[in-house]
C-alpha cells in the first residue's frame, strides 16, 4: 500500500509492539495502560504474532496469530488462533485488513490444519474459507440446597499471591473437555480478568485445588470453567458452591460428568466462533469456554 510499510514477527521487541497499543484503544477501547500491565506481569502469549501497516511510527491496521492448543475428539491439536484485526477508522476501505489477513494465512496454513477466531461480523472472514462453528449450551435439572458454609474465595486480580495460585492451577491442568477444549490459554484467561465483572465469578476451592469459574442466577448455576490438575467430581463441585439452584447450564462441553444427563441447546450469544479447515461429524456440538475467548 502506497505509503505505508510492513512489518511482522516483532511482538518480543518493545518499541515496536508499544507501537500496536493505540490501535488497540482506538478500535478496542482497550487502554494502553492495560497493555502496558498486561505484558509487563507477564500475561502476554509468547507465541502472539502481529502483522502490520504502519504509517510512520503509527500502528494503523493489524492481524494477528497465536498458537491455540486444543483438545478435539480425544487428541490434542495445535491450532492457529487468529484475533487482534483492526484498522484504523482513518484508513478502512482501502483493502488493509484483506492484504494482511491473506498473508498470515499463508504462513498459518504452512504450520496449522486449523484456525480460530471470534467475531461480530462474520461475513469479513468467510471469502477467507472461514465457516460459523455452532455453538451450544448444555442444560440439565440438579437440586442444590446451597452450602453457606462452603470454602470458596474470590480470586483478588490486584494480590500477586492470587495471580501466582491461577498460574499453579494452569499447569499442567485438566482439559474441561476431550469432546473439545482448549489447553494453554491463560494468556486470554489473564486478559479478561482485567473486567471487574469476569474477576466476580472466578473462585478459588482449596479443597478441591481447582479454580471455578461460575455464577448462580435465578436458581440457575452458570458454569464457565474448571482449571485444576485434576477435574472433580459432579458431587464434589457442587458441594463447593454455597448458593442454592436447581438447574445448570454448562457452558462448556460437558462429557467429562458422563454421570449427569445434559440437554445441548444451540447458543446465540456472544460473538461467533468461526473456523478455517475441516471438522468431523463427531465434533457438532462444540462451545468455546468464554475464560479462552480471543
Amino acid at each position: 500500500m502506497k505509503g505505508l510499510t510492513f512489518a511482522s514477527h516483532y511482538a518480543s521487541e518493545m518499541d515496536s509492539r508499544e507501537t500496536l497499543y493505540p490501535l488497540f484503544e482506538r478500535v478496542f477501547d482497550i487502554p494502553v495502560e492495560v497493555l502496558k500491565d498486561f505484558y509487563a506481569r507477564g500475561f502476554w502469549d509468547p507465541t502472539y504474532c502481529p502483522y502490520t501497516f504502519f504509517d510512520g511510527t503509527r500502528a494503523v491496521a493489524n492481524a494477528s496469530c497465536f498458537t491455540l492448543e486444543l483438545q478435539l475428539g480425544g487428541q490434542g491439536v495445535k491450532a492457529a488462533g487468529i484475533q487482534s484485526v483492526m484498522t484504523h477508522p482513518d484508513y478502512r476501505k482501502r483493502g488493509l485488513m484483506r492484504q494482511l489477513c491473506e498473508q498470515m494465512l499463508v504462513d498459518v496454513d504452512q504450520s496449522f490444519q486449523t484456525s480460530w477466531l471470534f467475531t461480530d461480523s462474520p461475513e469479513l472472514y468467510t471469502p477467507f474459507g472461514f465457516q460459523v462453528v455452532p455453538q451450544y449450551a448444555f442444560v440439565a435439572e440438579y437440586s442444590h440446597d446451597g452450602d453457606p458454609e462452603a470454602q470458596l474465595r474470590q480470586i483478588d486480580f490486584q494480590q500477586e499471591q492470587d495471580v501466582r495460585l491461577v498460574r499453579e492451577c494452569f499447569v499442567d491442568h485438566q482439559p474441561i473437555s476431550q469432546t473439545f477444549a482448549p489447553v494453554g490459554y491463560e494468556s486470554s484467561f489473564f486478559l479478561h480478568m482485567y473486567s471487574p465483572d469476569f474477576q466476580s465469578y472466578v473462585h478459588y476451592s482449596e479443597r478441591l485445588q481447582a479454580i471455578i469459574v461460575f455464577a448462580v442466577k435465578e436458581q440457575t448455576l452458570h458454569l464457565y470453567d474448571i482449571i485444576g490438575k485434576q477435574l472433580p467430581s459432579w458431587t464434589e463441585l457442587c458441594t463447593e458452591i454455597p448458593e442454592p439452584f436447581s438447574r445448570v447450564t454448562s457452558h462448556f462441553c460437558p462429557d467429562q460428568f458422563a454421570d449427569r444427563v445434559f440437554t445441548p441447546i444451540l447458543y446465540d450469544g456472544g460473538g461467533k466462533l468461526m473456523v478455517r479447515g475441516q471438522l468431523s461429524q463427531e465434533q457438532s456440538h462444540l462451545r468455546m469456554p468464554m475464560t479462552a475467548a480471543f
